[in-house]
């Protein structure tokens, strides 16, 4: 029990560290979802899915500096991505994603950020 516990504390930690912005004023009916996936090896999966955006609206990622040098995959499905394009004042470094149809789907993978100590125990890297 105590193991569950510490990887939803982990999933929560690492879901607030990442931003995810629809640029000018969000349409109405968009839907966002994230997935967070750990593997054993400490390899970070997420999944970002957007709905309802229409073709041609364009969102900003923002990765903090302290995580983006484990950043080692992204793309979107539905779309293109550019960048990065700005640093966030040392703080994030911003992506650019452009949609070309309703649903994008934006996929990030992070190695070294977290470390298995056990299988379903992981520690984030300092």
């Amino acid at each position: 029990m105590a193991r569950r516990g510490l990887t939803v504390i982990l999933l929560i930690l690492l879901a607030s560290m990442l931003s995810l912005g629809i640029a000018g004023a969000q349409p109405q009916g968009v839907k966002v979802s994230r997935i967070i996936s750990l593997s054993d090896g400490g390899v970070v999966y997420v999944w970002d899915r957007i709905s309802g955006l229409g073709p041609g609206t364009e969102i900003g990622l923002g990765i903090p500096t302290r995580v983006h040098g484990y950043l080692v995959g992204l793309w979107a499905e539905g779309g293109d991505v550019e960048g990065p394009v700005k640093d966030g004042g040392g703080d994030t470094v911003f992506y650019r994603i452009r949609s070309d149809s309703d649903t994008l789907v934006v996929r990030h993978v992070y190695a070294g950020l977290v470390s298995a100590a056990s299988p379903g125990t992981y520690s984030l890297t300092s």
